[in-house]
């Protein structure tokens, strides 16, 4: 698939700061040397040469525009300032990172050189040559790059590496990772996208099948606060999930003061009502389930949870509530939880109504937060 319109307008960021890549509607299958129709497609200060003559389109097309994306996130500015894009994508050549942004690492400018070069056969070959050359990146102000690689001339062929990308299963270097009473669970690399998966294989059993339908369930959230469910095969009893980082609130509870806790437990909140929004419940939540990152941001796993019994709302909601008191050392109620939380900074207590799902916690949370906040403030 090629885009055709990467730009910084279709970088989008998650609740955690994770970046994605959106705005699809110009992106097409294709085949090898298919030429774009319908008319220039995507921003001309981001259009590759190719682009804008209505040559055969390839990945080095998204590679050319996020060159141009990357240059000027590390610049401040566009390569090409315009107003005649056309000519100066066509035949200006890009000026040296470095010699714009003065502090900038010297690692950038062969890294940006290779992306922005006129001709695609002699672009960056592949993103993994991209992605090796980023991680190899000293951001210390050294290249750390080596020589700089000879251009491979030629076209980029998708159905060569399309066919190389059969050879091997998607999945790859399981590492097991622990067992429920319905389902074994395996750490593995998905190859495709290059990332980090969980994978849980249930047996044969009537609640595998339930654990399947609730992973199908907590994947629909779209939460950045609930673990992502990536492919559910229920024939074959297979769920591939997102691996959050970090670790369990079980195994590493963090110390934190009033406002971060409070922090976490509207971020859990708000796990919990994007999944009471559909209709359902979690129904295991606990420091076992709840995976924190370096930056205390808690993700509710769906991976892993084995037999979950009924539940509603209200359960959740007690369940987070006794997490976060646990970690604040309070009484396992909302009312002790806020007290705890306010005395210690010195604020007055406000009025609240009790929660009983996960969008009047959020409420509750959210006035002890600006109680809070306001007497940090005034100190």
């Amino acid at each position: 698939m090629v885009h055709r319109d990467v730009k910084p307008a279709n970088v989008f960021f998650d609740a955690r700061g994770t970046a994605k890549l959106g705005d699809f509607g110009v992106a097409h299958l294709v085949d090898l040397g298919q030429t774009q129709t319908g008319g220039l497609i995507g921003t001309l200060a981001y259009m590759s040469p190719e682009q804008i003559t209505g040559a055969p389109i390839s990945i080095a097309a998204d590679l050319y525009a996020l060159g141009v994306t990357l240059f000027e996130a590390v610049t401040g500015r566009l390569p090409f300032l315009g107003p005649d894009f056309v000519a100066q994508h066509l035949g200006e050549p890009a000026p040296s990172a470095s010699a714009i942004a003065n502090d900038l690492a010297a690692g950038w400018d062969p890294i940006l050189a290779d992306l922005l070069v006129k001709n695609p056969g002699d672009r960056t070959p592949t993103l993994g040559d991209l992605r090796s050359q980023l991680e190899a990146l000293d951001l210390g102000g050294q290249p750390a790059l080596g020589p700089r690689r000879k251009h491979i001339t030629g076209t980029h062929s998708i159905a060569d590496l399309a066919e190389q990308g059969e050879v091997q299963p998607r999945y790859q270097f399981e590492t097991p990772l622990g067992h429920t009473a319905i389902s074994q669970l395996v750490r593995a690399v998905d190859t495709v996208l290059d990332r980090s998966v969980v994978i849980e294989r249930f047996d044969a059993s009537d609640d595998a099948l339930h654990a399947l339908d609730r992973a199908r369930l907590l994947g629909r959230t779209q939460s950045p606060f609930v673990q992502r469910a990536l492919s559910l095969d229920r024939a074959a009893r297979i769920a591939v999930f997102e691996a959050p980082a970090g670790a369990s609130l079980a195994d590493a509870p963090p110390s934190l003061p009033a406002a971060e806790t409070i922090r976490m437990l509207k971020r859990l909140a708000r796990a919990a009502a994007a999944i009471h929004e559909l209709g359902g419940s979690h129904g295991a939540i606990s420091p076992r389930t709840i995976v924190v990152d370096d930056g205390a941001v808690p993700t509710v796993m769906a991976a892993g949870l084995g037999p979950v019994g009924e539940s509603r709302p209200l359960d959740d909601v007690a369940a987070i509530i006794t997490v976060v008191a646990e970690l604040a050392g309070a009484e396992p109620s909302f009312d002790a939880l806020a007290r705890m939380l306010t005395d210690e900074v010195g604020a007055p207590l406000p009025r609240f109504t009790p929660p009983l799902d996960g969008e009047s916690l959020y409420a509750a949370a959210d006035a002890i937060d600006i109680a809070v906040l306001a007497a940090l403030g005034s100190r």
